[in-house]
């Protein structure tokens, strides 16, 4: 994960980006089902200033497929990934 801040007299920006990867893996006790290895990159993005602060989010940013969940005991079951997610938020004072 990489933290970028470029600060100016009035103006504060903040941006965070990573990377989230995961291995191939079991979903079974006997090995047979595979789940496969995956990448998910995030972003994250703020502007800050004395009175109010925005930020915006992006979880899954390249919109990846993937499994994250498999359960030994119901094999049957997958759970399937979230899509691309875009969260955004405005705080004030006053």
């Amino acid at each position: 994960m990489r933290l970028h801040r470029i600060h100016h007299s009035r103006l504060f920006f903040r941006s965070v980006d990573g990377l989230n990867s995961r291995l191939h893996r079991f979903a079974n006790s006997d090995n047979t089902i595979r789940l496969s290895s995956y990448t998910l990159a995030n972003m994250f993005i703020a502007h800050q200033t004395k009175k109010y602060r925005t930020s915006l989010n992006v979880h899954n940013l390249f919109d990846t497929d993937y499994i994250p969940w498999g359960d030994i005991f119901y094999p049957n079951q997958l759970a399937i990934g979230s899509p691309r997610t875009l969260e955004f938020s405005f705080h004030m004072k006053f």
